[in-house]
């Protein structure tokens, strides 16, 4: 091997590792207003999201994304099914809850409260209660682009939907 072969494969391997630093460090920091939950986050790339939570228990591309579903995950203090959603990156966050019960839906709903309320451009819709069920939705309205957070309780059931909108 000559000289100059050696030196064009160190230049093309540094190049490699360059650009593996970069897509990795850009997928660290993509996110749209920083928020998500836990260490999840709005616009994370569907690769970079299985490489946090692992393989999926279920994945299938729908005509609004690559949904990714994952079993018994630790969301908000509690064990649920979460759906992720991609299509440049994450947009959609559904949490499903069994077994809930009014006290989990007042902590969920406070947890999320407490990380949007203090956002630019902050709204809360009235709260809907009944013998049966619960919701709110707010979030976070910048026009065209935001959060929507809804979060229902219908008996046993609690469902958290996350949406970016960008």
């Amino acid at each position: 091997m000559t000289k100059t072969t050696k030196m064009k494969k160190t230049v093309w391997v540094i190049v490699m590792i360059v650009l593996f630093v970069g897509i990795i460090g850009t997928a660290c920091f993509l996110h749209i207003e920083s928020t998500g939950i836990d260490n999840i986050y709005f616009g994370t790339p569907g690769w970079f999201l299985e490489w946090q939570e692992g393989n999926p228990t279920h994945e299938q591309e729908t005509e609004w994304g690559y949904e990714r579903t994952y079993e018994n995950k630790n969301y908000l203090g509690e064990k649920c099914r979460v759906v992720y959603t991609n299509v440049v990156g994450m947009n959609q966050m559904h949490l499903y809850y069994e077994n809930a019960d009014e006290g989990l839906y007042q902590s969920i709903v406070e947890q999320l409260v407490n990380k949007y309320e203090m956002k630019t451009d902050y709204y809360v819709e009235d709260e809907v209660i009944s013998d049966e069920m619960r919701s709110i939705e707010f979030g976070t309205d910048h026009g065209a682009t935001g959060i929507q957070v809804q979060v229902e309780w219908i008996e046993t059931d609690l469902v958290v939907q996350l949406i970016a909108n960008y």
